[in-house]
């Protein structure tokens, strides 16, 4: 096996890795062994770009490689590195490390083994590969993943087809469905039958023409119970700038809603009982005024004439007091 010169020139026989790699995001080298011992360490090629640290001062620093690996990942790395040399399987670990700015790098630790003829290790290429920027890229990916899992709003996510390709646990807690049960459904499976039409032709529209929905509507449960989510829709671009997904961001507001229709109920009431007659359901003085200036000043815009009738009952206070109230309240009720 050629030496490389320190300056990280390409040794005559290269490393497995350095093909499929680039200098700037890799760090090629090779540990040369004896007696399961490493005995020299050869730096091919990328040290500076990888670690910030050239050829040279791994050779007059020999922990270097240690010392730049973080006290905590240290033991993953020194464990790694004692399975191949007991000449064992060695699987690929990601760790830290301190770039020579003072950074902290992540990089992926790859080694391949060369064995001699009686089977024992002569020596293994070794790479470190760069992978900081696919790390956070992750670490986002799984962040963004563990908020929608544990979100309190429901999320939906479709395809471009509109068939359902995710759900978090909200919405199985919400609708009672699992989400094996919804995967590759259409999520009209929630229809309650109780909206118009038009209600899912504005949200369509919406979408296809690259503007959010939001709306509340009543959905339908896998017991068949009804409820009222507030929902807003919209697409997932790439790009090209061409609809991939749909998401959905929904909440629950069934409590709200039947706040809204006891409120609406109470204050229907108030009116009844402040316009209208409690025994025969007729306007009392306060709702006749009221209904007669209404008629007036439709009469006085449209030139329209206006007529009153009054009735009265004669000799009702004696009716009222040979035969009680309870027979004068049904003969009001009758007139």
């Amino acid at each position: 096996m050629n030496e490389p010169a320190l300056d990280g020139s390409k040794p005559g026989g290269e490393s497995l890795f350095a093909a499929a790699t680039t200098p700037d995001s890799s760090f090629h080298f090779t540990v040369m062994l004896k007696d399961g011992e490493a005995v020299r360490t050869l730096y091919r090629w990328g040290s500076e770009g990888v670690t910030g640290y050239r050829a040279q001062d791994f050779a007059a620093q020999p922990r270097l490689w240690l010392d730049m690996i973080p006290p905590d990942d240290q033991p993953l790395v020194l464990a790694q590195a004692q399975l191949l040399k007991e000449g064992r399987a060695a699987p690929p670990i990601e760790h830290r490390l301190i770039h020579r700015d003072g950074s902290t790098r992540w990089v992926l630790n790859m080694s391949v083994p060369h064995y001699d003829e009686q089977g024992r290790l002569q020596a293994y290429d070794g790479l470190l590969l760069d992978v900081t920027k696919t790390r956070k890229q992750r670490d986002q990916i799984n962040t963004l993943r563990h908020a929608i899992e544990q979100s309190p709003s429901v999320i939906v996510i479709t395809g471009e087809d509109g068939l359902i390709e995710y759900v978090n646990p909200k919405f199985c807690s919400l609708t009672g469905f699992s989400a094996a049960e919804v995967l590759g459904q259409n999520p009209s499976i929630l229809k309650s039958g109780l909206e118009p039409d038009d209600l899912y032709k504005s949200l369509w529209d919406a979408l296809r023409a690259g503007r959010e929905w939001q709306g509340e509507y009543r959905n339908r449960r896998k017991d068949g119970s009804v409820y009222w989510e507030h929902a807003t829709y919209s697409a997932i671009l790439d790009e090209a700038g061409r609809a991939t997904h749909y998401i959905k961001a929904a909440e629950d507001i069934t409590a709200r809603k039947q706040a809204e229709e006891s409120r609406t109920e109470a204050m229907d009431q108030l009116y009844q009982a402040a316009h209208r007659d409690a025994l025969t359901g007729l306007l009392n003085r306060r709702g006749f005024a009221e209904h007669l200036d209404r008629a007036w000043q439709l009469g006085v815009r449209h030139r329209q004439p206006m007529g009153s009738i009054i009735i009265d009952v004669d000799r009702f206070k004696t009716l009222n007091d040979a035969y009680g109230h309870l027979a004068g309240d049904e003969i009001i009720k009758e007139v």
